[in-house]
Order: C-alpha cells, then sequence, then structure tokens
C-alpha cells in the first residue's frame, strides 16, 4: 500500500446515470449549433459547392474545433453549458473542481496535481463512473464543495479564485475579437471573393480587426497630447523616436495585456541569485485592469540582481482601492517573515505601476509602515488624470482628477504621523504617457521625482530606462542604509574589558 495517497473518488459523488443522460441530450442538441457553424465557416472560405468536396479537411477542421470547444469548458470552471445545467463538473482526483490541461501542468499547482494523479492511477483505486483520460472525473458540483485545494508555500502564491476574474475578463476579450475576425471574414469573403480571391478577402478582413488595437492606442496618444501637459524640449522626440515610442507601446500592450495577463497568471516568479542576495525585498503591485503576469519580466531582472520578489494580483479590479489594504498587508507579512528563515530581507520596496502606487499609498496610512522602506511608483495618477473620465466603476472615480478620494488621502498621509514619509517615495512618469495625463499628475509633493519622455503607459513595464533607473534607486539606498549602519557602528561607545 503506497501511504498518503490521494483520496479516491467514490461513486457517491458522481451524479446519477439519468443525469448524465439528459445532460448528454442537451449536449448533442448544443454540439449541433457548434457543428453548423463550423460547417458554414468552412464551407463559406473553402467555397465548397457540397459536402463531399475537401471531406477529410472538413473532417479535421470539426474535430479541432470540437476540442477546443471542450477543453475550454473543462479548463475554465470544468463545466460546458449543458454540464452546467444539469449540476456536472469535471474534476481531478484530489477533488480540484478546475480540470488542468497540458500547458497549465507546467505550473507548481500542475506538478502536484500530476503528482496526486500518478499516485492514484497505482494504486487503482478510481472508482468513478465516468473519467476523463487517467486523472478526472465527473462529479456533482453540490457534493464535492467541501473539498479544498492545498495550501501553498511559495512567496508569490496566488489564490486561483483571485486571478479568476481578471483572467477570464482578458480571455473573453480575446473570444469576442476572434468572433468579430470570424464574422468579418466571412463577411468580407461574401462581398468581395469574385473579385480578389476568397482568401485574400478573409486575410484582408482579419487584418482590418488587428489594426483595431494600434488605431486605439493612436488615439490615446492624440488625446494625451491635446489634453496633456507641454512636453519639455529635452524630452522632445523626432518623428523616428515618436515611432518607437509608439510601437514600443503596442508591443508592451500585447505582451502584458493581452498576453500575459490572461495566459501567464499562475507562473511562478524568478528565484534569487543566492550569490548576489540584497538587503531588500521586492513587492510589485500591478495597476487597473492586470494582473502579477505583467510583472514577470521584471521580477525576473531583479531576481537576476538578487532580490526577492512577490507580485500581487489584486482581488477585484473594479472594487474600491481601500478594498486592497489588507492584501497588501499580508504581502508585505510574507517577504518580511523570510527573514527568519535565513532570508537577508529584512525591510520591502513596494514598486508599484499606475493605479497600483495609490493602492500602496492607501495601505501605507493603514497599516505598520516601518516595515517598508521605500515605495517607487510608475506613471501613478497620484493627482487623478482626465482618462478616469470615462468609466464609473468606484476604483476609477477614485482617480478622478482632484477628486475627493485623493484629496481626504493627502490630508490623511500629512496629519498622519506613523506613515511612511514623502521622502521615502520615488515617483517615475512619463511625458509620453497616453493613459495618465497630464503626466505632471505622476508627481508627488515631497518626493523624489524622475521625469523621462518616449515611453508609453504600459511601456513603463518592459522599458530597460525605467528598470535602470529604478535599480539604480534601490542601489542609493542600500549604500545609504549600510552608510548609516556603519556610522552607527563607529558612533557607539567603547566599553572597557
Amino acid at each position: 500500500m503506497i501511504e498518503n495517497a490521494a483520496p479516491a473518488i467514490g461513486m457517491r459523488d458522481s451524479p446519477p446515470l439519468r443525469r448524465r443522460l439528459l445532460s448528454m441530450t442537451y449536449e448533442a442538441m448544443l454540439l449541433f449549433a457548434v457543428v453548423f457553424i463550423a460547417g458554414y465557416l468552412f464551407d463559406t472560405l473553402t467555397q465548397s459547392r457540397d459536402a463531399l468536396m475537401l471531406r477529410h479537411t472538413r473532417q479535421a477542421w470539426l474535430f479541432v474545433v470540437l476540442g477546443i470547444y471542450f477543453v475550454w469548458f473543462w479548463t475554465h470552471g470544468g463545466q460546458t453549458l449543458a454540464m452546467k445545467t444539469w449540476r456536472i463538473r469535471v474534476i481531478d482526483v484530489d477533488g480540484r473542481g478546475r480540470w488542468r490541461c497540458w500547458p497549465c501542468s507546467t505550473s507548481a499547482a500542475g506538478q502536484r496535481w500530476r503528482h496526486s494523479a500518478r499516485r492514484c492511477c497505482c494504486r487503482r483505486s478510481m472508482r468513478c463512473s465516468t473519467a476523463i483520460g487517467d486523472s478526472s472525473t465527473i462529479a456533482s458540483p453540490a457534493r464535492d464543495s467541501s473539498r479544498r485545494t492545498q495550501p501553498t508555500d511559495r512567496v508569490d502564491a496566488v489564490h486561483p479564485a483571485i486571478a479568476t476574474m481578471i483572467e477570464r475578463l482578458m480571455r473573453m476579450l480575446w473570444l469576442a475579437t476572434a468572433a468579430v475576425a470570424v464574422a468579418a471574414a466571412s463577411w468580407s469573403v461574401h462581398l468581395f471573393a469574385s473579385r480578389i480571391g476568397p482568401w485574400a478577402a478573409a486575410c484582408a478582413a482579419v487584418f482590418v480587426v488587428a489594426a483595431m488595437h494600434p488605431l486605439v492606442v493612436a488615439i490615446n496618444f492624440c488625446l494625451s497630447r491635446v489634453a496633456g501637459d507641454r512636453v519639455p524640449h529635452a524630452h522632445r522626440l523626432t518623428l523616428w523616436q515618436a515611432i518607437r515610442t509608439f510601437d514600443a507601446e503596442i508591443d508592451a500592450s500585447m505582451r502584458g495585456l493581452w498576453f500575459a495577463t490572461p495566459f501567464l497568471a499562475h507562473r511562478p516568479l524568478a528565484e534569487p541569485v543566492a550569490e548576489r542576495s540584497r538587503p531588500l525585498a521586492i513587492l510589485f503591485v500591478h495597476g487597473y485592469l492586470c494582473n502579477r503576469a505583467v510583472w514577470l519580466s521584471f521580477a525576473r531582472d531583479a531576481a537576476s540582481r538578487g532580490y526577492r520578489c512577490q507580485a500581487l494580483t489584486l482581488q477585484d479590479p473594479f472594487a474600491s482601492i481601500d478594498h486592497h489594504v489588507a492584501q497588501v498587508d499580508a504581502a508585505i507579512d510574507t517577504l518580511s517573515a523570510h527573514r527568519s528563515t535565513g532570508d537577508a530581507a529584512t525591510r520591502v520596496v513596494i514598486v508599484a505601476h499606475s493605479m497600483g502606487g495609490l493602492v500602496a499609498r492607501a495601505a501605507l496610512r493603514r497599516i505598520d509602515a516601518s516595515r517598508v522602506a521605500h515605495v517607487v511608483t510608475l506613471g501613478t495618477p497620484h493627482h487623478g488624470c482626465l482618462s478616469a473620465r470615462l468609466a464609473r466603476f468606484p476604483s476609477v472615480v477614485q482617480m478622478r482628477r482632484h477628486g475627493p478620494w485623493l484629496t481626504a488621502l493627502a490630508a490623511d498621509e500629512a496629519a498622519s504621523c506613523d506613515g511612511l514619509p514623502r521622502s521615502a517615495y520615488t515617483t517615475l512618469f512619463s511625458y509620453h504617457d497616453e493613459i495618465v495625463y497630464p503626466q505632471e499628475t505622476g508627481r508627488l509633493d515631497g518626493a523624489h521625482a524622475i521625469a523621462i519622455g518616449g515611453c508609453g503607459h504600459v511601456a513603463l513595464l518592459y522599458d530597460r530606462r525605467v528598470r535602470s533607473l529604478v535599480f539604480d534607486r534601490l542601489a542609493t539606498l542600500e549604500a545609504a542604509s549600510a552608510s548609516d549602519v556603519q556610522t552607527a557602528i563607529d558612533d557607539a561607545p567603547v566599553v572597557a574589558s
């Protein structure tokens, strides 16, 4: 017998046969619609005259479409629409409600899941009525709700429920964009296939849809130039520099918002290099409508310099900024606790982007700020921004220009003696920020300000100049801290033996 094996899922956890048959019947009706739409698109794009044309290609196409249909739903909640109607869900051998596919198995949670599945398969203890491969089964959500995910001891661990909201939002945008592209391609083929050919018409329509993202970025840059601050002469750009800035912002937004946020939220951060261990740890706080994945590249550079890092995923991007205070407090405690395990990190430096800087300020006026050595904000609207008028969510309303929440925050910081002083803040902003404008709102009274040019809002997360400035600032803090310690040692009284 293998000790500590994962518990088997018995027959009592499986839904009854009648419910599964009804779910299969409902699923067949939905699949008819899926196959009909997929077949219509195939016939439109290939100009097929009958069902025997390109028969094998059609079969492969339908196989891929049905595979995507089931894998998508099973990896995003474990239920298709029919399964949700009849209260059936795909779970793994540990009773977790989220079945993981191969790309997710490279994470720490995926490795534990595969290890548990392998142990249970060795014991032949699966007594379920329906199985998915050798590691999943179908169970009733109402009966397996008491099962809990095993805790993890990673510094940068993210609870699956935290990242789900933002991940699903961005993945829904992906699906919506893909649906629009397919519809546009079908419409273009119908109108222009006789003139330029079906494939050329479809590619042209997809290109137009893909060009919408650069168009939105260009509009934001134009609005920021009209309503933003005047760019100083030292930061003005030539035409070629402006093109490079525009291209870098598109690249950064694609990497951070459209790729990392929906698909890399659970990837662990790089471990620090032991030979270059630093006396400071870094806590990364993201901005609006992002998650911890936007910091992966930044954290990798920080780890190579010896910094221990943690990146937060704020629980609810639409909630009030004050809602995230407890989460920041817990993350600081986690980083500070590594001192007892022999780690050199004793104090924390917060590096925050956009709204994350306001989250850090709101947290430091309520929690013990003695654990924080410094705060670096990147493109944070400390005095509000004009673009915040475009939405009515609580966190966005709080970022409006000279709004009541920002005024109260500044007043509380001025009246408090226990918070972090403004001299412990470094604000970095760009005069070509297309989201946070007027750009001078990135300054904070009494803080050390660094202004740059030729960098967009999201590009602040990936720009090499920004990282160099941040690491130089941290090195200055470390040197000053070491000098203070040495001064205290030199001034200490000598006791004669």
